[in-house]
């Protein structure tokens, strides 16, 4: 029987509050603690819905809500919570074997490192050795680890592709995530300098450039830049095998399955870098230098938060109640309402730019919201369009009871037009002496005309549906998306040109009776 260490984990299913906006997000896999060939434990991934088979740090798909991972791990199939910082602006900054379990004694370089972040929010790893800082950063991309000592090192996560662990054992005081871009420059320069020998304390650093230049698939490039980078610190293929499987279990998945082929793997890659020949730069060759290059920037710029003094007085309560409610941004239900308004208004209500002429312009409200998964957008929308929703519903029920009435008048007025040439008929067959016998007056009426649907909005965005739906409601309708991204692709398309022109009038909704008579036309 494998006896599996042991795991810290805290109340995983109250974590602390500095991690809501983790929680809010459909990052989240679980972990399980599993024996390498080599006796090591490492803690791969699983999907929370489905733990036989591995997640993936680049996959989205694998990942989900948080509440499915806590589950997991309840029901006993998991040992721990993970969180993908893949494509976010979540960073971290892991502290390995620092720690004492029994005394809680942190190693003085750990301590130094979790000063330079003050205010951050800190946790004790699920080995319960380590230490990890978790926070936000904007800086450039970042994944390296160094050695700090023979068994101790640090490893920094800024725009990373990887997943890390969640114990929830919070040190110290943290409301909220910080920035932590300080402490990880600060890591990548004090423990990425040269040693004396010539070496790096880096990973990356020793072997970046260490071989010749590979085209495949991601994670066969990231296996041979590892194994580079070891040999470059002049780890021997069983420390390299040691590594690999300690803290990069990802990487080497492919290769444990279906049969651990690891160590070949490993050997190859180092023949592949022993017959290698290095590249000259040929600007090098000349003498010429090339300045450090300046990191791109990639942060974004800061933008005022929503306030519910932008609203109406009539509305403001309702949206703050809303978004407390479902503990999402007031500007998700805010924007949604006022588009929504401006729907139900339509073509009532004009804007007359001067006061001595007849020019009116009746605008279409356009509005758009962005946010990471996972925090309530599509919620806050629906709880925003509800009541759109309902005079949809209403209307429809009105329409059927109109179709129902219709289609009883058309058989009435057709019934009567029948009667009426049946008279006819039989009063020119007989003489006209017996005529006014069969003057019969019979009023059939006008034909019932079939009734127009009344609608208020519509998820079908094609300018043909819009148009006929527009012809039949000129007071207008609302269009909702709930992704705008497949829109604007389907738009870009070279036959999408007629509309395109359409989406381009919208913006004007007294053109749209015009244009959409010149779009049936052509």
């Amino acid at each position: 029987m494998i006896v599996v260490p042991k795991t810290y984990n805290g109340d995983l299913a109250n974590l602390p509050e500095a991690l809501t906006p983790l929680v809010l997000c459909s990052r989240w896999l679980i972990w399980r603690w599993e024996q390498a060939k080599n006796g090591k434990f490492t803690k791969p991934p699983y999907i929370a819905t489905d733990p036989g088979r591995h997640a993936a740090n680049n996959d989205p798909s694998t990942w989900g809500p948080y509440k499915d991972a806590v589950s997991a791990v309840h029901a006993g199939r998991a040992h721990g919570i993970g969180f993908s910082l893949t494509g976010s602006d979540y960073a971290a900054i892991d502290l390995d074997d620092c720690r004492d379990p029994e005394t809680c004694k942190i190693a003085a370089w750990a301590q130094d490192i979790i000063d330079r972040a003050p205010g951050a929010y800190v946790e004790i790893t699920v080995s319960g050795t380590g230490l990890r800082i978790l926070g936000v950063a904007a800086g450039a991309e970042a994944h390296r680890r160094f050695v700090v000592t023979a068994e101790a090192g640090v490893e920094v996560f800024r725009k990373a592709t990887r997943y890390i662990t969640i114990s929830g054992i919070q040190i110290g005081e943290c409301a909220e995530l910080t920035n932590i871009d300080a402490p990880i420059d600060y890591v990548s320069e004090m423990y990425g300098q040269p040693k004396p020998n010539g070496q790096s304390n880096s990973m990356a650093d020793a072997g970046l450039f260490d071989g010749p230049i590979l085209t495949g698939n991601d994670r066969s490039v990231d296996f041979h830049k590892l194994v580079w980078s070891c040999a470059g610190m002049g780890m021997s293929v069983d420390e390299i095998e040691r590594e690999l499987r300690t803290d990069h279990a990802g990487v080497i998945e492919k290769y444990l399955r279906p049969k651990d082929r690891l160590r070949k793997e490993i050997e190859r890659c180092l023949s592949k870098r022993a017959h290698a020949q290095p590249k000259t730069d040929a600007a090098e060759e000349k003498g010429f230098v090339w300045p450090e290059p300046k990191p791109i920037p990639a942060g974004l710029q800061p933008v005022d938060s929503f306030n519910l003094d932008f609203l109406p007085e009539a509305l403001k309560p309702w949206v703050g109640d809303v978004s407390e409610r479902l503990q999402c941004p007031p500007d998700y239900v805010g924007i949604s309402a006022v588009v929504a308004l401006g729907s139900v208004i339509g073509r009532r209500m004009g804007i007359k730019p001067q006061q001595q002429t007849d020019w009116v312009e009746i605008p279409n409200v356009w509005g758009c919201f962005i946010g990471r998964p996972g925090t309530l957008k599509s919620p806050a929308m629906n709880e925003a369009l509800r009541f759109v929703h309902r005079l949809e519903i209403e209307a429809a029920k009105e329409n059927e009871v109109a179709v129902l009435a219709y289609k009883a008048n058309i058989n009435e007025y057709k019934l009567k037009q029948q009667v009426k040439v049946s008279l006819e008929k039989a009063r020119m067959k007989k003489a006209d002496s017996d005529a006014k016998k069969f003057k019969i007056e019979l009023d059939v009426g006008e034909e019932p005309q079939e009734p127009k649907p009344r609608r208020y909005c519509t998820n079908d965005s094609s300018y043909e549906a819009l148009g006929e739906l527009l012809r039949d409601n000129p007071n207008g309708i609302l269009v909702e998306r709930d992704e705008l991204i497949s829109l604007l692709k389907h738009l870009d398309r070279e036959e999408q040109v007629v509309a395109r022109s359409f989406y381009l009038f919208r913006h004007i909704r007294s053109a749209l009776p015009r244009l959409w008579d010149a779009l049936a036309a052509s």
